[in-house]
């Protein structure tokens, strides 16, 4: 569910996430994915639509038939992902369901080559040409010959959409350069038990309301967008859709931490905005800019509750961190909860982002005010400095950035190597994502032991790594009548590409 967006923005566009819920909300969308379309998250997109579609008052046949076409729609995105696509400004997939006057509206949006544009009309035009047996005889016929080509947007999933949902299939592109052009298709699904006395309207679903939406999505930078029903069986959906599309590291597992207690917010605390629903309306999204996250929450509350609500979160955006910490520890051991000055998990957002939290309400009516959670993630995670005194069996670990200083002194001889090395590689690890421009590396050991030879290899591996795009040089310090500590430095010397200097002493 990532897109594409230009991370080298620092300043995008301000997202009022009111806007974007008006906007959805006067088609009263249900779901909204935009991003990437793997196997995992089509599979997680259609668990949390079955989770869905369980609570809803339709037929099963209704139920089923929905069902079939999110999966032909979904696996008709997923067949578009190409390599070749990666050259395109905009690459990723969209997918949208909602419900309107007794119909369901299905529509997916992904990336065509514009040389294809033409073949897809036909195909397409061909389809809805078609009548209901006219149409079920080209399903079988194209079943037996393999006829139409799942490339380029059309097929037997298409034709099936078709035969299901007993309605033309409604498309548009929209051109994102001279090679790709993004391709729209609506498919309506009229619900069969329909009250007799259905209210006229007016309403016409265009396909223009979801590209109006996929534009703001792309021009801000989202990187994940839902909107829908928070409870606890949708949450767990969308957290494993999240935790598949996301590579793990220190950054990401933050993200999704800090994910968690926005949703539960939303699940647990939101209020209806209408007394004829009993799940509770919300929007969520991610942004990413060069130098941070952006988490963001969208909720209805009552009008009674924001002057508290507003009080418990500057009472967290006051706090220093280390009062932070106090008082987190203060709430877990106060089992009388209404004696806290603040929810647990407001603190439990700061502690986590390092960041003060920023918040917004938006009057709806004289009931309701639509309340916006925004939480920063950084993603200079700037490093402490690592100091291990030296022990008769350790040496002393000197690691300041700040200062470029880079040191491993004295003997190793740890009796557990792996024990005393552990949090040195972890050190390493988390400062090789964001090194110094110019890092000095200095090896000045008396002696070592076999085991920590390991761990010595292990760092240079890392620093050699680090030399492919940063500049990394290493003094390695030998006395003159030790020539074994000298033959390791030059060994260590011809197995890397590092810039290395042999000091004798």
């Amino acid at each position: 569910m990532f897109i594409n967006g230009d991370k080298n923005n620092n300043n995008p566009k301000s997202i009022r996430l009111i806007d974007l819920y008006d906007l959805t909300r006067k088609d009263d969308l249900e779901y909204i994915f935009r991003g990437d379309f793997s196997s995992k998250i089509v599979s997680g997109i259609l668990d949390l639509a079955k989770t869905t579609l369980k609570e809803s008052s339709d037929t099963y046949r209704i139920k089923s038939k929905i069902y079939y076409i999110m999966g032909e729609s979904l696996q008709n995105i997923a067949r578009h992902h190409c390599e070749t696509f990666y050259q395109s400004p905009d690459k990723y997939s969209l997918f949208a369901i909602h419900k309107k006057n007794f119909k369901y509206y299905i529509t997916s949006g992904n990336i065509v080559e514009i040389k294809d544009i033409d073949g897809i009309k036909y195909k397409i035009e061909k389809i809805n040409s078609l009548g209901h047996d006219d149409l079920r005889e080209y399903s079988r016929t194209t079943r037996s010959t393999g006829a139409l080509s799942e490339k380029g947007g059309a097929g037997l999933g298409l034709i099936e959409i078709a035969k299901r949902s007993g309605n033309k299939l409604e498309y548009d592109f929209k051109e994102i350069n001279d090679s790709f052009s993004y391709f729209y298709l609506n498919t309506e699904i009229p619900v069969l038990n329909k009250p007799e006395a259905e209210p006229k309207t007016d309403y016409k679903y265009s396909i223009e309301n979801i590209k109006e939406l996929h534009e703001i999505l792309v021009k801000d930078n989202v990187i994940l967008f839902f909107k829908g029903a928070f409870n606890q069986n949708s949450l767990l959906n969308l957290l494993s859709i999240v935790e598949s599309q996301l590579k793990e590291s220190t950054i990401t597992i933050k993200i999704y931490n800090i994910m968690v207690e926005l949703l539960q917010n939303i699940s647990k605390h939101a209020d209806n905005f209408s007394v004829e629903i009993d799940w509770k309306p919300g929007i969520f999204m991610i942004t990413e800019t060069k130098d941070k996250f952006m988490l963001i929450s969208g909720n209805y509350v009552k009008n009674a509750k924001t002057d508290a609500l507003k009080r418990n979160i500057e009472y967290v955006n006051d706090l220093s961190f280390s009062q932070l910490v106090i008082e987190y520890n203060r709430i877990l051991q106060d089992f009388d909860l209404k004696n806290n000055n603040a929810g647990l998990g407001l603190i439990d957002l700061k502690r986590k982002s390092k960041q003060n939290l920023d918040y917004s309400f938006h009057e709806i009516d004289k009931d309701l005010s639509f309340f916006t959670l925004q939480v920063s993630i950084s993603k200079i995670n700037k490093l402490s400095t690592l100091i291990i005194d030296a022990t008769e069996e350790t040496p002393r670990i000197h690691f300041d950035p700040d200062n470029n200083l880079f040191e491993i002194t004295n003997k190793s001889l740890p009796e557990d190597a792996d024990e005393f090395y552990r949090p040195i590689i972890v050190w390493l690890e988390s400062y090789k994502l964001k090194p110094n421009k110019n890092t000095n590396f200095t090896f000045k050991l008396d002696y070592y032991n076999t085991s920590s030879s390991r761990y010595i290899t292990r760092i240079i591996k890392i620093l050699d790594d680090m030399a492919r795009k940063h500049e990394v040089k290493i003094f390695w310090y030998y006395r003159e009548i030790d020539e074994d500590m000298q033959s390791m430095g030059e060994e260590y010397f011809e197995m890397t590409d590092l810039e290395f200097e042999l000091v004798e002493t």
